[in-house]
C-alpha cells in the first residue's frame, strides 16, 4: 500500500496580512530607535536673567549662535529661559534688553547616552545702561478751526482752514525704568512746525482777487514718554510748549497781482497728548504711529500791513492792528515716524 501525503498550502490572504504586520512592526521599532539616538544626541541650555539687584528681568532677548544653529528666545515672568534640541559643541548667548548692558557669555553643550545626556546652565546678571539719547523725527497732519479768523481779516467767503501738515523732531536726555507699568520714562525736548494755508478766489464789482493765507507755526516743548510693559510697544506721550506765528517763519496774507501783504504774528502756550505704538527695529530704534489732541490758541494777533496792501479785498475792508480774534491751531493730530537711539550700549 502506498503512504499517502497531504500538503497543506498556506492562504495567500493570511500570509500578505502577516507580512504587512511585520513591516509595520519594523517600521515603528525603527523609528523608535531613530527617535532614540536623536534623543541620546542633543541637549539643551537653560538659565535665568536677573538685574543687578537679583530681581528677574522679564522679556530679555537671549540669542544664540553656534553649530550652525542660530535662536532667539525671551524670557518669562521668572526670568527664565531655555533653548533644546542641540548637538554637543560651543555656544555663543547674547543677553539683551533695552535699559541694560548687552552682555555675551559662551556655553558648552555636552550630550551622550542615557544618563550623559544632560542640560547646560547659564544665567545672566544685566547691569544698568547708561541714559541713551533718543532721537524722534515726524510727519504727520493736523486739523484746524480757523474760520473765525479769515471772515475777520477777509470776508466771509475765504476757504476755511481745516488742516495742514505737522513735521518735528525731539531728543530724550533722561531716561529712567517705570517699574509700575513695566516700561520706562523719558524727559524729552523738541520742535515742531505747523503749517496753515488756503486760497480763495473773492469776485465784487470793484473787482475780483486771489487770497492767500499762509500762517505757520513753530513752538518749542518739553514733555513726557510713558512707555508701558517689557517690550515698550505702546505709550503715551503729554508735553507742554509755546509757538510763535510769524516770528520764526513769515505769516502773511497776500493777493495776487497787487502790491503788499497783511504781516501777521503771534505767540501762545499750548498743550498737547498722544497715544502710540512702537514696532522696534532691533536695538537702534523704532517706527511709530500716534494720534491724539493739541490745544493751541492765538488769543491776540498782531496784523501790520505792508508794501502799500490793499485796505480793501473784493469791497469788504480788511482789518488790521491789534486783533483779538482767536486763531485756533487747536487740533486732532495724526502722525508717524521713526526713533533713533544714541548713545546706548545695550
Amino acid at each position: 500500500m502506498k503512504a499517502i501525503h497531504a500538503r497543506v498550502e498556506p492562504s495567500p490572504l493570511i500570509s500578505r496580512r502577516g507580512a504587512r504586520s511585520v513591516i509595520v512592526a519594523f517600521t515603528l521599532q525603527l523609528m523608535l530607535g531613530i527617535c532614540r539616538s536623536a534623543d541620546a544626541q542633543t541637549g539643551g541650555i537653560r538659565g535665568e536673567v536677573t538685574d543687578a539687584a537679583g530681581s528677574p528681568i522679564q522679556g530679555a532677548e537671549i540669542v544664540l549662535n553656534g553649530n550652525g544653529y542660530t535662536r532667539t528666545a525671551r524670557t518669562d515672568a521668572a526670568g527664565n529661559y531655555g533653548f533644546s534640541g542641540l548637538p554637543s559643541g560651543p555656544y555663543d548667548l547674547v543677553a539683551q534688553k533695552r535699559g541694560f548692558r548687552r552682555t555675551a557669555m559662551p556655553v558648552r553643550v555636552t550630550v551622550g547616552d542615557g544618563p550623559n545626556n544632560r542640560e547646560a546652565i547659564q544665567s545672566f546678571s544685566l547691569e544698568d545702561s547708561p541714559a541713551a539719547k533718543e532721537g524722534r523725527f515726524w510727519g504727520g497732519f493736523n486739523r484746524y478751526s480757523m474760520e473765525g479768523f479769515n471772515e475777520y481779516l477777509a470776508s466771509g467767503a475765504n476757504e476755511q482752514i481745516i488742516g495742514g501738515f505737522s513735521a518735528g523732531a525731539e531728543i530724550s536726555l533722561v531716561e529712567t525704568k517705570a517699574p509700575l507699568v513695566g516700561g520706562s520714562i523719558r524727559l524729552p525736548i523738541g520742535v515742531e512746525y505747523l503749517s496753515a494755508n488756503s486760497t480763495t478766489a473773492h469776485a465784487a464789482p470793484t473787482g475780483s482777487a486771489t487770497v492767500n493765507w499762509d500762517i505757520p507755526a513753530v513752538g518749542i516743548f518739553v514733555g513726557t514718554t510713558l512707555s508701558f510693559g517689557p517690550t515698550e510697544r505702546f505709550y503715551i506721550h503729554p508735553g507742554v510748549g509755546y509757538y510763535f506765528v510769524g516770528r520764526w517763519k513769515s505769516a502773511a496774507l497776500s493777493i495776487t497781482d497787487r502790491p503788499g501783504r497783511l504781516e501777521v504774528k503771534g505767540s501762545s502756550p499750548g498743550v498737547f497728548v498722544g497715544v502710540g505704538v512702537n514696532q522696534h527695529i532691533g536695538r537702534i530704534g523704532a517706527m511709530f504711529f500716534e494720534s491724539g489732541y493739541r490745544y493751541l490758541r492765538f488769543t491776540r494777533i498782531d496784523a501790520v500791513p505792508i508794501d502799500n496792501f490793499p485796505v480793501a479785498v473784493g469791497g469788504t475792508a480788511v482789518q488790521s492792528g491789534v486783533l483779538n480774534t482767536p486763531m485756533d491751531f487747536s487740533s486732532f493730530l495724526l502722525r508717524a515716524g521713526f526713533t533713533i537711539r544714541m548713545g546706548a550700549k545695550d
